[in-house]
């Protein structure tokens, strides 16, 4: 019997895929299961790729075995020993999992790749950690990464390739990429784009803009445009 979900949350759909990606990769390297478990949760259970309940199961399985795989790969690792012999769902009229069942899932898989990661590789640095976690506190601030070396206590040199390192890429590059992931999250919630500017510390909203489109490949106006356009799409098939 197919489940039955009530509370999903179409409108909501793109807010919540938008970070689910760059989170989860941050919980996973962190070993921080209860976090992992928090964004399946909501992911899973309270948010929704598409009216059809079976067609929403689908999306959501291929969707997050398509970030597992990718968060396997980047380290250079086989899906196939991290994963062992876990079926994948092949869309051959196999019955499908709940969205319960489905949760259950990826709970298992997320402690696959977690053990993975403590018998294979080290658990990220925990000064990297650290940075990361400043970054996402005060996302709303000129955070440099000076501010944040002096923060924790350590050369701003030596964090810098410590980051690059773990990272593989710029302190700049991560700051940036956090920025404008927050910046289209909140496009998409309705903030005009002077406030988007001001809110994540960039004075001159033409710069922002020119970030922006470095980033996305387009203007904020732009994304606004193809945002109002998908929201269209969606009425009509409500």
């Amino acid at each position: 019997m197919k489940e039955k979900n009530e509370n999903l949350l179409y409108d909501h759909r793109h807010i919540k895929v938008t970070r689910l990606d760059k989170d989860l990769e941050i919980s996973l390297e962190s070993l921080d299961i209860e976090r992992v478990s928090l964004l399946l949760r909501n992911y899973i259970l309270h948010t929704s790729v598409h009216l059809s309940s079976d067609m929403d199961i689908k999306e959501k399985y291929f969707y997050l075995m398509s970030l597992y795989i990718a968060f396997i790969q980047k380290r250079g690792w086989y899906v196939h020993d991290v994963l062992f012999h876990h079926e994948l769902y092949s869309g051959d009229g196999k019955e499908l999992p709940s969205h319960k069942e489905l949760l259950t899932i990826f709970e298992e898989i997320s402690m696959k790749v977690l053990q993975h990661i403590e018998k294979e590789g080290h658990p990220q640095n925990k000064l990297v950690q650290q940075v990361m976690v400043l970054v996402e506190e005060r996302i709303y601030e000129d955070i440099s990464l000076k501010d944040v070396a002096e923060n924790i206590y350590v050369n701003s040199s030596y964090l810098s390739r410590l980051f690059s390192k773990e990272k593989g890429m710029s302190f700049s590059q991560y700051v940036v990429e956090r920025k404008m992931l927050m910046a289209k999250t909140m496009l998409q919630k309705g903030e005009k784009i002077s406030n988007v500017s001001r809110q994540l510390a960039y004075k001159d909203v033409s710069y922002f803009t020119k970030v922006f489109r470095r980033y996305w490949g387009m203007t904020p106006r732009g994304m606004l445009t193809t945002l109002k356009s998908e929201k269209r799409r969606v009425g009509a098939h409500l």
